[in-house]
């Protein structure tokens, strides 16, 4: 293991953990020697492959049903993690959802739901950090999944683009607020990212997104899984208030 991203005798907890992006996270934390906590929504039933998957690294797991909009869950979750693993020192708010849709077919409905999901969601978790930060400082790391279209903008993600650049607002000005306390807060910007949810995308959506990139493919989860390991890794120790497009040039 590189000692630069030697993970071992901390604790990472991952919202939307379960699956693509998330899942990817919780392997390449756990392969650095990190156990991991994760978070699911409830309707996902029991994610016990995705704590066989981070389990075989040699690390424990825990998996947590809750919906990141659930304060009180929040609150819960990180009280739990505390008791049987000792405490979160990596923090990766990644849950989220989309309901693309021009901004004349954006209901009041699907904003408040990708607003509340994306952004509530991770200040919720993000509110969690800050109070252990006080408590109990020392170094930790945040890391907020953001997206290239919250910076740039896109057809039909009115909401989603609002929702990844409000996490960017969050993220500077939590990385402000809790630096004091030892806590990093940084920011990946995914592009188009082969997951569950992009395999249904028209094909020629998912076309022009990878000839958007300079290495012709589409980001996959195991290229954010690295930048969230370089981020919270020794090796970034003096990084914070950043946000680290993952994209293959797709924003240039």
């Amino acid at each position: 293991m590189n000692e630069s991203t030697d993970l071992r005798d901390s604790v990472a907890l991952v919202t939307g953990g379960s699956s693509g992006i998330g899942l990817a996270i919780c392997e390449r934390l756990a392969a650095a020697g990190a156990d991991i906590a994760l978070t699911h929504h409830p309707s996902e039933g029991e994610p016990r492959l995705a704590c066989d998957a981070v389990e075989s690294k040699g690390v424990r797991c825990l998996a947590f049903a809750a919906d990141v909009r659930d304060a009180d869950a929040a609150t819960e979750i990180f009280a739990s993690v505390e008791s049987e693993l000792g405490g979160v020192d990596i923090l990766v708010c990644n849950a989220g959802t989309t309901r693309d849709a021009v901004l004349w077919k954006t209901s009041i409905s699907d904003w408040d739901e990708v607003i509340s999901v994306n952004l509530t969601g991770a200040f919720n978790y993000l509110r969690q950090m800050a109070s252990l930060s006080r408590r109990n400082p020392k170094p930790r790391s945040t890391v907020l999944i953001s997206s290239i279209n919250g910076i740039r903008g896109k057809f039909a993600q009115s909401a989603y683009s609002a929702s990844k650049a409000g996490l960017i607002g969050l993220g500077r000005s939590a990385a402000k607020d809790l630096g004091r306390w030892g806590t990093r807060v940084n920011l990946v910007a995914p592009g188009m990212t082969l997951t569950e949810m992009t395999a249904d995308l028209p094909e020629q959506v998912i076309e022009t997104a990878a000839t958007e990139a300079l290495d012709d493919r589409l980001t996959e989860p195991t290229d954010i899984a690295e930048a969230v390991l370089f981020l919270s890794a020794g090796t970034s120790r003096h990084i914070t208030g950043v946000v680290l497009p993952v994209d293959g040039g797709q924003l240039l």
